[in-house]
């Protein structure tokens, strides 16, 4: 009995340990060095948590750097932490509410007057757990911000 559990366990040893030994020897690890330099980046909901680290990661990378937030404020006071971090001054700040279209469609414009190209989008705002509200265009605030 014992002798067969020592067998059964060498036997998922062996099987995990080359599974690993093949994962290592051919899956190409990620070096973080690459640049962006050149490209634009738009994070939505940029001012906290995962959007702010990302918007500091892609200025490391030298990206153009579109940090868009509800509150105009808080996202310059962010921009300012993200600058320092990453030494990157082409980050900038844009109005945005997602529950908006009107907001939506101005950000869209003010792009299309700085002739910016977007090469990444980075769709982080959204809301959770919110009470039953609409957005100022009728639809259900977390599908209206998240979706439209």
């Amino acid at each position: 009995m014992l002798r067969g559990v020592v067998i059964a366990g060498s036997a998922v040893g062996t099987i995990v340990g080359c599974s690993i030994l093949v994962k290592d020897f051919t899956v190409t690890k990620y070096s973080g060095d690459e640049t962006l330099e050149g490209k634009t980046v738009v994070i939505t909901g940029a001012n906290c948590g995962l959007g702010k680290e990302a918007a500091t990661q892609f200025a490391k990378r030298k990206a153009d750097v579109i940090m868009t937030c509800r509150d105009l404020e808080k996202c310059l006071k962010s921009r300012v932490e993200v600058v320092l971090k990453s030494g990157n001054k082409n980050v900038m700040c844009s109005q945005l509410d997602l529950a908006s279209l009107q907001s939506i469609n101005d950000f869209v414009t003010r792009l299309k007057k700085k002739k910016k190209e977007v090469n990444i989008l980075v769709n982080n705002a959204g809301v959770m757990r919110c009470p039953r509200t609409v957005t100022s265009d009728g639809f259900e605030m977390q599908l209206g911000v998240i979706f439209f």
